[in-house]
């Protein structure tokens, strides 16, 4: 485990180097290595948009529901960062999309919380629970309303957000 300097293949995974992590594949390193602060090197590479590293993992049995580091999963760590086309590739990997992790506890939430549509939209279709609970405001309708998304509020009611849902720090969206 240790820190990122310590693992070379979470180090090939942040920085994008495809060519150094087969090389490490090659000779045997684990393709679920994990350093504690990040998680596993796929959660890195999709926390850092690195698509080829990515895929690179996925093919060498990086697992894709992996749970731990600061986003708890790998499908989070991309949601984060806006990338619609790694979380498509995530999903179609078998991500979950119902995946409890931390902060906003699911790819859904983290989506919401940053207003991207389309990638919400993404989630909603590879079958996000919209009333999915926990994190810190413990539903996407929650946190959409807290970071002042209302186009984003709009969305989730359509598609089907409880407005009346019990739970997390505010109690409710009102």
């Amino acid at each position: 485990m240790g820190s990122l300097a310590t693992s070379p293949l979470c180090f090939a995974s942040a920085a994008g180097l495809p060519r150094i992590a087969k090389l490490l594949l090659e000779k045997g390193t684990n393709a679920n290595e994990q350093i504690v602060e990040l998680g596993s090197a796929l959660q890195i590479a999709s926390l850092r948009g690195h698509k080829e590293v990515v895929e690179l993992l996925l093919e060498r049995g990086g697992d894709v529901n992996a749970k731990g580091g600061m986003f708890g999963s790998v499908l989070q760590a991309a949601a984060s960062t806006e990338n619609k086309e790694l979380t498509k590739l995530l999903l179609e990997s078998g991500a979950d999309v119902n995946a409890q992790g931390n902060g906003h506890n699911s790819a859904l939430q983290t989506a919401s919380g940053r207003g991207n549509k389309e990638l919400v939209e993404l989630l909603l279709e590879g079958g996000a629970d919209v009333n999915a609970q926990g994190g810190d405001y413990d539903t996407a309708l929650q946190v959409a309303c807290a970071e002042g998304h209302t186009e984003m509020v709009q969305l989730l009611l359509k598609a089907g957000a409880d407005l009346n849902a019990q739970s997390g720090w505010f109690g409710n969206v009102l």
